[in-house]
């Protein structure tokens, strides 16, 4: 499909709406082909490379048993495909066409379906092809939930940004996405890429060649499916099925695995990382951090794809590991942040777990024979996971550049509220750090520490909101007859989302 271009102005990445949106930022890295974070951070803003390795299985369920035509869709779990390839009673499959609501969330349950008419006793096969990748396939990564088909952002870089469609333009509905499939394939296939992959409840590959060796695809097998009898829908099987569903997907929350998906991080674009106006009209949405193109110039729109287009046609070399660097740092302060924020813990535990986590980076006065290393305690701090990648900052891209600083600002606000507790603490005790060092342990039943320790702790509770990874929301342990649950599209309700439970 051909879209109309406006003449583009000249719009780059800022280092300064890259501190601005660090924490976004961050959070989009961690997240990345994650479905934990992906479901709760559901508005991408994000555009990363991938590869497909050679070998890889993937599915497609289906009520035909002929080669699909492109586009089409794919999974990456059996389970997944499995929805779309069983065999339903016909009625089930041509029912009256809903009239589309504009509701991003639906209830983990599936609505009662009239199974009256002339063919209701007629069955409609389903299939499961399972395909292999006969070449690593070259496809473009759309972050967030890009699969769910709500008003709600999930869409924005695919209509918007991609498509450089207006808000107004009716091929924007979530229900087109057929149409919105098609559009896609014709842009990205003439920047060399073989597809998209989305996020639902669940991955999957929007594959845009043609279903053959030569196109990347070996056909392995074609399963008949199970059928569901009469009842369909309202059959206890059917539940179960969803419910195993979720559960596949449950289990590769943190990353579908297998080294399936390689994404270049090198060559990610973003729009958090322009000047760009990302407004939510949502008010209580974009303090959530789920930010919308919407309010985004279409020139600047325009800016920021031909960047896109460029980068499809570089790579080759291995790019920098960011999402490693980021999840270094979430192993490290997560729990412990998290700890020092509860209002359970006891005073004295409080300033001992500031101490352990700050010590690291401190250096205490010298005993005989020490070496003296230079340097400011902070600094240590906001280096230690940025080290590993300094080698590199003269084979940076633009985009490595951006992220460098996304990820220094996270680092230097986590530092700088530990070693400021830190400080408060110190200044409601002096000596405190020698006392500590000497008994293993401090007396807090003086009023003034007292208050300093509950203004440190509000203070760790407020960067823990300033932060908001999604790895705090994580359920606790479930029972083996259960998952932790957070909404996913379709399915969901808005209780799933703002407060995942088993």
């Amino acid at each position: 499909a051909a879209f109309s271009q406006p003449a583009s102005s000249e719009i780059h990445p800022s280092h300064e709406s890259a501190r601005q949106n660090a924490f976004l930022i961050f959070n989009s890295l961690r997240s990345a082909m994650r479905q934990w974070g992906s479901s709760l951070y559901h508005n991408g803003m994000s555009l990363i490379p991938a590869t497909i390795p050679r070998g890889t299985t993937l599915y497609h369920g289906a009520r035909s048993n002929s080669t699909p035509t492109v586009p089409e869709w794919l999974a990456f779990d059996r389970e997944h495909a499995e929805w779309f390839a069983h065999a339903l009673p016909y009625n089930l499959l041509h029912p009256p066409r809903p009239k589309p609501t504009p509701s991003f969330q639906k209830p983990l349950s599936l609505p009662s379906t009239s199974k009256t008419g002339t063919n209701s006793n007629k069955t409609i096969r389903g299939y499961l092809h399972t395909f292999t990748t006969a070449r690593p396939l070259h496809l473009l990564y759309l972050d967030g939930s890009s699969a769910a088909n709500s008003y709600f952002g999930t869409l924005d870089t695919q209509d918007y940004l991609l498509r450089l469609l207006s808000p107004s333009d009716n091929r924007t509905h979530p229900i087109l996405d057929f149409v919105r499939a098609r559009d896609l394939c014709g842009i990205i296939t003439e920047w060399g890429y073989d597809g998209v992959i989305r996020m639902e409840i669940g991955f999957e590959v929007i594959f845009c060649r043609e279903f053959t060796p030569e196109g990347g695809l070996r056909r392995e097998s074609l399963l008949r499916s199970p059928g569901l009898g009469r009842e369909g829908f309202d059959t206890k099987r059917m539940r179960e099925g969803i419910w195993r569903w979720a559960r596949a997907v449950g289990e590769r929350y943190e990353g579908i695995g297998g080294g399936r998906v390689r994404l270049d991080f090198s060559r990610m674009v973003s729009a958090l990382w322009y000047p760009v106006d990302l407004g939510n009209p949502d008010g209580e949405r974009e303090r959530e951090g789920l930010r919308r193109l919407v309010r985004v110039q279409s020139e600047e729109l325009v800016g920021i794809r031909n960047r896109v287009e460029e980068l499809a046609g570089e790579g080759g070399e291995e790019g920098v590991d960011w999402q490693g660097v980021v999840d270094m740092v979430v192993a490290r302060y997560a729990e412990r942040l998290r700890y020092m924020s509860w209002e359970g813990i006891e005073e004295g535990r409080f300033v001992e777990e500031v101490y352990a986590v700050t010590d690291s980076y401190v250096e205490y006065p010298p005993a005989e024979g020490d070496v003296t290393v230079s340097g400011k305690d902070r600094e240590r701090c906001e280096r230690e996971y940025l080290m590993s990648v300094e080698w590199r900052r003269g084979e940076f891209t633009e985009e490595d550049s951006m992220i460098y600083v996304a990820i220094s600002r996270v680092m230097e606000r986590i530092c700088e509220v530990l070693f400021d507790v830190r400080d408060k603490l110190e200044e409601a005790q002096p000596g405190l750090g020698l006392e500590m060092e000497e008994r293993g342990h401090i007396m807090t039943d003086k009023k003034e520490m007292k208050d300093a320790v509950r203004l440190a702790r509000s203070a760790v509770k407020g960067l823990t909101e300033e932060l908001r990874w999604t790895t705090w929301k994580k359920c606790r342990g479930c029972a083996p007859d259960e998952i932790c649950f957070v909404a996913m599209w379709p399915y969901g309700r808005i209780q799933d989302h703002y407060s995942p439970s088993c």
